[in-house]
């Protein structure tokens, strides 16, 4: 009678098993050319999401899962994932068979399950040892016997104990599939490499604020794939707020769907309770697209209406950003005066503000105002920025020092281009050391200007302009082997630059070397060059 009974518990028990292993998927991933990178299997915990190793996954562009009635289904979403114990939670568009996880310590005998369409029978596991982990969840040990093509751990109940791992020294073990069910999304997650493991988009987090953030946050990584996917699900999720219908707004602007953006703007401006921001997103974009070539065909947006737009938001709200975007917008229509107000509004109204100011500067120039007007303001602009920011001085310095240039004032427009260099940390390009060259030449800072030319041969070493004009510099201060060195240089790139032999002409003449100096001033000449000496051949 007691084998009896046995006999039918244990039978009860792979039955159960068997029930549980329809639960079993096999999983095929896939790089952007549609090679497979690795295959593996998994098992469904809850109705359209299911666990497996993240390893399978890492790298993969596409996903594919096979259940156990041969039927195929796109990953969609991944749920969550940790990269210590290499499992990952993942979601599918369609209804399936799954096994809940069982919770606690498996107690009783645990039965191997793998993927199979047949009818194989699920296979007793030895247990090792169960090791316990966050306090309420298990680390199963397992003997390699047996263990070959195995997926999870079931329980004499049916339920998923764990899910099984083969480590690269060939041990076998198994994660709780309780823990890997909890696993979820967070609103940081796309920072975060092991969660962003492959291309498949990251599942919305549940909460409200969490999930915002990572759809702002997907916003600004450029995968356009999980950026679309968050905007789609923070819509499904919350079709009463209004900021996913911004954020898909900006998606259509991309897309050059202007119609469908417009909707949303409007959209996200009805259901905000407080519109301003809205209003000031919705007339930032009309603007910004009404100035570009292509915006400025959808007649249903000008440069007025996003005018409009801007002074409701500042109705609403006094910010001088909105205030700001009117300005700008003033400007774009050659309304320098009206523009110039706006700008001196926002700084009647005590704000510091020193874009204001460059703003304000700037029209002005357009005025043809006395440089004296424009530098004070510059000043201001320059002189406003706090000491933690003061990097986003960094244009109006540039601006002064070109102004400073057109009066005359070459020793200071000198000295704010070494500012400009500064607070961008010295990460300029070839252009900015010629241009700072040509003003410490007006300078007659000529020891500075050598340094900066030869920094720009440095940056562009294929542009002959930089070596001729190291090499004028050079015949000024009299270093004519230096220069010497520089005609040949251009002689050499460019063959027909008339300027490289008038360089290693005068090198040469001033050197005493007569005859090869007026072969090559000749040749100058021939090519065109009207900037020979007038004593030359004397």
């Amino acid at each position: 009678m007691l084998m009896l009974m046995i006999t039918i518990t244990v039978s009860a028990s792979v039955k159960n098993a068997k029930k549980a292993a329809s639960a079993v998927c096999s999983i095929t991933a896939y790089d952007k050319n549609n090679k497979i990178l690795a295959t593996g299997c998994g098992i469904f915990v809850e109705n359209s999401i299911g666990v497996a190793s993240m390893s399978v996954f890492k790298g993969a562009h596409k996903v594919v899962v096979t259940d156990t009635e041969g039927r195929s289904f796109d990953v969609i979403r991944i749920c969550g994932a940790d990269e210590l114990y290499d499992v990952i939670k993942f979601k599918v568009a369609a209804p399936t068979s799954y096994a809940e996880p069982s919770t606690g310590k498996a107690e009783g005998d645990l039965w191997m399950v793998g993927y199979t369409s047949g009818n194989s029978e699920p296979v007793k596991a030895s247990v090792d040892k169960v090791e316990p982990f966050m306090e309420k969840y298990s680390y199963y040990i397992l003997s390699s016997e047996n263990s070959k093509g195995s997926c999870a751990l079931i329980t004499d109940d049916g339920k998923v104990a764990a899910l099984i791992q083969k480590s690269s020294s060939g041990a076998v073990h198994a994660t709780d599939a309780a823990y890997i069910k909890s696993l979820q999304t967070y609103g940081l997650a796309l920072n975060n490499p092991a969660v962003k493991c492959c291309d498949i988009p990251l599942e919305l987090p549940k909460k409200k604020e969490e999930a915002l953030l990572l759809m702002i946050l997907a916003g600004n990584t450029g995968d356009k794939l999980q950026h679309e996917a968050s905007v789609n699900d923070f819509l499904e999720a919350y079709p009463k707020l209004p900021d996913g219908y911004m954020a898909r707004a900006a998606i259509m602007v991309e897309k050059k769907d202007y119609a469908s953006a417009d909707k949303d703007l409007k959209e996200s401006v009805r259901l905000a309770d407080k519109k301003s921001e809205y209003y000031f997103n919705y007339a930032k974009t009309m603007f910004r697209v009404v100035s570009s070539e292509e915006g400025a065909s959808f007649k249903d947006w000008t440069a007025e209406k996003a005018y409009d737009l801007a002074h409701k938001a500042y109705e609403g709200e006094k910010q001088p950003v909105y205030m700001q975007l009117m300005a700008q917008i003033l400007f774009a229509k050659k309304d320098y005066t009206g523009a110039f107000d706006k700008y001196m509004s926002i700084i009647k109204e005590g704000n510091v503000y020193p874009d204001a100011y460059y703003g304000a500067a700037q029209c002005k120039i357009m005025q043809d105002a006395p440089k004296e007007e424009i530098i004070t303001l510059l000043d201001s602009a320059v002189n406003s920025c706090d000491s933690v920011n003061y990097h986003i001085s960094a244009p109006y310095v540039f601006l002064r020092a070109s102004i400073y240039t057109e009066i005359g004032e070459y020793r200071k427009a000198v000295t704010d281009y070494y500012r400009y260099e500064i607070l961008n940390d010295g990460n300029m390009n070839a252009q900015f050391y010629y241009l700072r060259e040509q003003t410490e030449l007006k300078a007659r800072m000529f020891q500075q200007a050598l340094t900066d030319i030869h920094k720009a041969i440095m940056l562009a070493p294929d542009e002959v302009t930089y070596y001729a004009e190291a090499g004028a510099l050079e015949l000024k201060v009299k270093m004519y082997e230096e220069a010497e060195a520089m005609g040949r240089k251009c002689i050499e790139m460019a063959p027909e630059y008339s300027d490289g032999y008038l360089i290693l002409g005068l090198a040469l003449k001033y050197q005493g070397k007569t005859e090869e100096s007026e072969k090559m001033l000749k040749k100058a000449e021939e090519l065109g060059n009207t900037q020979i000496p007038a004593d030359t051949y004397k």
